[in-house]
């Protein structure tokens, strides 16, 4: 029996996931789930199975001494694989082919074919301009002779974000995966389980992204435009505000020192919201403000009607090379999100 191997981030990608297996009509025994950056799937349906890789989340093959380590793991990898899907042919799904450990799934020997599933703004993208924000990875010399000897063909020396040898792109909506062939829009229901027509007020809430993490910024100067911005909130009568951390952000990196930020705005009352948290839910639930700086959790909120507001403005004039530096966003995040006035800056 062929398999159907899944890999899961987030909630998006989780929901995704479970949009294709009931479009496609799997059967959930052949479905295997591998979770990514310490995700839990919440009400995994009877049936599919959760498994892990162990070199999920490692860095590229762009060193000499990276290329030897994958070298000398990639067998126990292989036989990982093989383990999960019980030896069997199978299908990966993945939200993108960018990193080394997923095209060593998606090559490996019992894998048919790949295809990719929505996972924020990154399926957003035009065919081609998602190499702006996202270069295509380079190696030098010696690492692109140890890719093609220690790996042949499995790993390219042109990593983009996504392959072109995919067989379906599977979004949430038209708006998906745009230009893009082969694709199928699997309904924005999937992603939104439950959609209130009388939904409670709720306090703003500050979708933090990973900025310092991903070198977009410093953390002395994103806190220099989070504190602007809690500034603002008292003016603007914002005295309650509630915040998520992006699973990627580290506490020796920014999130201590955002704590820091927020303790100097004792007039505020911040609420931290759990990474078990699904926005999705919460922005279906609840009418209420959003702040972002790119989250995809911007573009999710704007879909169900919410107000959106990007802190990129701030960024800029803290961080006078975070204009080039962030991340060139899709055509349909910059219509639905608008960017905060600084008249009161």
């Amino acid at each position: 029996m062929s398999k159907h191997l899944f890999l899961v981030h987030s909630f998006a990608t989780y929901r995704c996931t479970l949009g294709v297996i009931g479009y496609k009509q799997l059967d959930p025994a052949a479905c295997i789930i591998v979770t990514v950056n310490g995700f839990v799937c919440k009400d995994l349906p009877e049936g599919i199975s959760i498994g892990g890789i162990s070199s999920i989340g490692r860095p590229n093959v762009n060193s000499v001494r990276r290329a030897f380590e994958y070298r000398r793991g990639l067998r126990e990898r292989d036989l990982e694989v093989k383990s999960l899907t019980g030896g069997h042919e199978f299908h990966c799904y993945t939200p993108h082919t960018y990193y080394d450990f997923a095209r060593l799934i998606v090559t490996h020997p019992e894998c048919s074919g790949f295809s990719y599933i929505e996972e924020g703004l990154t399926s957003y993208y035009q065919p081609g301009e998602i190499d702006k924000a996202y270069p295509p990875w380079s190696f030098v010399g010696r690492v692109k002779l140890l890719r093609r000897l220690f790996f042949e063909r499995r790993l390219e020396n042109r990593v983009a974000f996504f392959a072109d040898d995919y067989e379906v792109a599977y979004g949430f909506t038209e708006e998906s995966f745009p230009g893009w062939r082969n694709k199928v829009a699997i309904g924005i229901d999937k992603l939104f389980q439950s959609m209130k027509t009388d939904k409670t007020d709720h306090p703003p809430v500050l979708v933090f992204d990973a900025l310092v993490e991903l070198g977009m910024t410093k953390p002395d100067l994103l806190c220099k435009a989070l504190d602007q911005f809690f500034a603002t909130c008292g003016v603007n009568e914002h005295k309650e505000i509630y915040y998520k951390f992006h699973p990627g952000q580290t506490d020796q990196k920014s999130i201590s020192v955002i704590r820091d930020t927020m303790s100097k705005h004792s007039d505020l009352d911040f609420h931290e919201l759990s990474k078990d948290v699904c926005l999705e839910d919460f922005f279906t639930d609840y009418q209420l403000k959003v702040f972002v700086f790119n989250s995809a959790a911007g573009l999710y909120a704007s879909l169900v009607g919410q107000e959106v507001v990007s802190l990129n403005p701030l960024m800029e004039i803290a961080d006078s090379c975070y204009r080039n530096s962030h991340q060139v966003l899709p055509e349909i995040y910059n219509h639905l999100v608008s960017r905060i006035p600084l008249d009161n800056v």
